[in-house]
């Protein structure tokens, strides 16, 4: 594994991590929430939701054995208004539902069963001018897309765009830094970067960021 830093997406590498032995997740996904991490892990065996809490770096609480949402593999999630969002994912089904929890991952309620979105996984989900930004992923049959849709509440969706200048694509990931949305990555195209100011219009920042081609990653702010 390895990791790399960015300032004004100029990439550094920081370190290579060796792949450790141990029980293999079939998914995991962080959500932060001011100095809390949310933890949702699928395994293999398994699709039935848990939440857990860390509070510390090697102290972790489960908030719920049995989230309110079903299992699912590759959901997306963020953190808005106080409230940590799940959506999508694939059950054998591509979901387009939307779920929230307010106390931190402990209670969830359903905020909408049927997203004005397509029923997908592997998109990527990120919060850019108060809004909760939803944009690309796979959504059945070997379709892959590049909208882009926005909400301010979890419920009603708009679309920005039904097609981004970068390819269809899942697996991406994005961040919001210094005023600018970012994509990377993604199947179709592993180490592009692109920008938008508004998710509507987007320039290629680099189509070969120093980073290898990847997909299915994630990002953090620090």
């Amino acid at each position: 594994k390895q990791l790399f830093s960015t300032v004004n997406i100029h990439w550094y590498w920081i370190l290579k991590i060796a792949q450790t032995g141990g029980v293999a997740l079939f998914f995991s996904r962080m959500f932060l929430l001011l100095c809390l991490a949310i933890l949702e892990t699928i395994t293999a065996e398994r699709l039935s939701g848990h939440v857990s809490r860390f509070m510390t770096q090697s102290n972790w609480t489960q908030a719920t054995a049995n989230a309110a949402w079903p299992g699912r593999g590759y959901p997306t999630g963020v953190v808005y208004d106080n409230k940590i969002y799940l959506m999508g994912g694939h059950t054998g089904a591509y979901l387009r539902d939307v779920w929230s929890s307010g106390d931190g991952g402990f209670t969830w309620v359903q905020a909408t069963a049927i997203a004005a979105w397509s029923g997908r996984y592997g998109h990527v989900n990120v919060v850019y001018n108060n809004k909760i930004f939803l944009m690309g992923g796979t959504t059945g049959s070997g379709s892959v897309v590049h909208d882009v849709w926005s909400s301010s509440d979890g419920i009603t969706w708009t679309q920005v765009t039904a097609a981004a200048e970068w390819s269809g694509r899942y697996g991406l990931t994005s961040v919001a830094l210094n005023d600018v949305l970012y994509v990377m990555g993604g199947s179709s195209c592993g180490n592009e970067v692109w920008s938008s100011s508004d998710g509507a219009t987007w320039n290629q920042v680099t189509a070969a960021a120093s980073w290898s081609s990847r997909h299915i990653t994630t990002k953090c702010m620090y």
